[in-house]
């Protein structure tokens, strides 16, 4: 196992040996915690029970790491990071106010639960950031990945042949222990992110992870499959993202998920058309603040069904019932729509351009291109069926991207963009 650091130029550089030994205690916690967020929702649905909060938890505990390691030192943060946690407290600030003025969720802990959801990408993200700087658990995550890829792809292969009850029927595909190949393929993503740090020497491990990816069967990882592929096989070397890679990659992509983009945003039968299309209406309704949050295509809008839905028609709707409502815990955009309006709408927008200037700022630092940009492209993609950003898994995605640009990026303590 080799230590890795990345010159400004993105070229790997052996510093020195490492045995286990030579890794503290921190870095073995902070890789537990990488590893129960990866294996969540297998865990979950194996035990169930209190695996269900892993990622609630974890996010609170990196919290206060964080706070503690910071205590007693002189903090300074780049702008990027005062306007995640700026634009993330404006976001709430404006769900809260829309719960104030319409009353639609009178379940008060339901609006607590949706508040955290939505903050605790943020959290972690910051969190981490603060806490992974000069720790080597990004060398035991690799070391991880190398191993538990190859050993998925052969699991899959074998189960094509023996039923070792590992796939999620025929149309969701592979899905390991996990319970949906969704989680499953976040997973598979932040592994492959990690590999990126060093495509020439990890080539093969990440063929084996996206071919993996592909099997889930899902659309949005086939899609990001593809543009890692273009990305390691044809511009593996660059330093910034070409015109050519973008229109490329797009085509490709928008060519793999066109009939699934027919069906849940031009079929105005479906519930995900529905839930889009009503959006906008909820949030000229509900002008300017959105309808609040927990109110509207959210996870605990729908743990929390309100008479609000029965005014929408929505119980007439597959999948956006009270009794079966698959579809409404299923999507971003609308939920951030619905639940803070256009303004929402606005500052969502602009967390994401302040991942990517992240990401750049990565890159300018010295860490390899797609090893900085995987995470927020992947997040962009899920936006377009999932939670995102407001998912389960969006704790480990988080980390991951911590994990991938802390060594190397100004958004830690002690530097500043001023």
């Amino acid at each position: 196992m080799t230590r890795l650091n990345y010159e400004h130029n993105g070229s790997k550089k052996t510093d020195s040996k490492m045995s286990l030994l030579s890794y503290r205690v921190s870095d073995f916690i902070l890789f537990n915690i990488f590893f129960l967020l990866a294996f969540q929702n297998a865990f979950q649905k194996l035990f169930g029970g209190a695996f269900a909060y892993i990622d609630e938890f974890s996010a609170l505990l990196l919290c206060c790491w964080a706070v503690f390691s910071m205590h007693g030192h002189k903090t300074r943060y780049c702008m990027i990071s005062r306007y995640l946690l700026l634009i993330n407290s404006l976001l709430l600030l404006l769900g809260l106010c829309g719960n104030l003025l319409y009353k639609l969720q009178p379940a008060y802990q339901a609006i607590a639960i949706d508040a955290f959801a939505c903050s605790k990408f943020i959290i972690s993200l910051i969190s981490s950031v603060v806490i992974l700087q000069k720790r080597s658990v990004i060398e035991l995550a690799s070391s991880f990945a190398k191993l538990i890829l190859p050993l998925l792809l052969i699991l899959y292969f074998l189960n094509q042949f023996i039923d070792l009850g590992l796939s999620s029927g025929e149309r969701l595909g592979y899905s390991f222990l996990f319970g949906h190949p969704t989680n499953f393929a976040a997973t598979v993503v932040c592994l492959i992110s990690i590999l990126l740090l060093d495509v020439k020497s990890n080539r093969l491990f990440i063929v084996c992870g996206l071919l993996v990816l592909c099997a889930t069967g899902r659309f949005k990882a086939i899609g990001f499959a593809f543009i890692i592929a273009a990305a390691v096989f044809l511009y593996s070397n660059k330093k910034k993202i070409p015109l050519s890679f973008i229109l490329l990659a797009g085509c490709g992509a928008l060519f793999l998920v066109y009939d699934q983009i027919s069906l849940y945003f031009f079929d105005s039968t479906t519930a995900r058309s529905v839930l889009l299309s009503t959006s906008f209406d909820v949030a000229n309704m509900h002008w300017p603040l959105g309808s609040g949050l927990a109110t509207y295509g959210s996870n605990a809008s729908a743990d929390y069904y309100s008479s609000f839905y029965y005014s929408l028609g929505f119980p007439s709707v597959y999948g956006l019932g009270p009794m079966n409502h698959d579809y409404l815990v299923d999507s971003f955009w609308p939920a951030v729509i619905g639940q803070c309006g256009y303004i929402g709408l606005l500052l969502v927008a602009i967390i994401f351009v302040l991942l990517f200037s992240m990401s750049r700022k990565a890159v300018d630092h010295g860490v390899p291109l797609w090893a900085s940009f995987a995470i927020p492209i992947y997040l962009l993609i899920a936006s377009t069926s999932e939670a995102s950003i407001f998912s389960s898994y969006s704790v480990l995605l988080a980390m991951t991207f911590a994990m991938l640009t802390a060594d190397s990026n100004p958004f830690h303590v002690g530097e500043s963009d001023e």
